[in-house]
């Protein structure tokens, strides 16, 4: 069986968005272009912190010694764009009293 893809896309979508602004529903068309919008910013944040993990550098490029945590919090940051997390890396003690 061929399996599709429903990964969204720029390419792939934005034809029927605007065709939705054009001659029917703005709002949704408008909503969709502006949610793309930004999950393209945080594709580029996310790219960037990736590439300064992985080549251990700072924000202007310039190669540092990085410890397990630093690198943990650039992945971090670049997480919590998306949302919070299903693991929590402090969960908070509840007290049963």
């Amino acid at each position: 069986m061929e399996s599709i893809s429903l990964k969204m896309t720029w390419a792939g979508t934005l034809n029927a968005f605007l065709a939705l602004y054009e001659r029917g529903d703005r709002n949704y068309a408008r909503e969709q272009l502006i949610n793309m919008a930004r999950l393209a910013d945080f594709g580029a944040d996310a790219k960037e912190a990736f590439e300064r993990i992985a080549n251990m550098t700072d924000r202007d490029g310039n190669t540092i010694e990085m410890h397990c945590e630093e690198l943990r919090a650039i992945a971090r940051s670049a997480l919590a764009l998306l949302g919070p997390s299903k693991q929590d890396p402090a969960p908070k003690k509840i007290d049963a009293a």
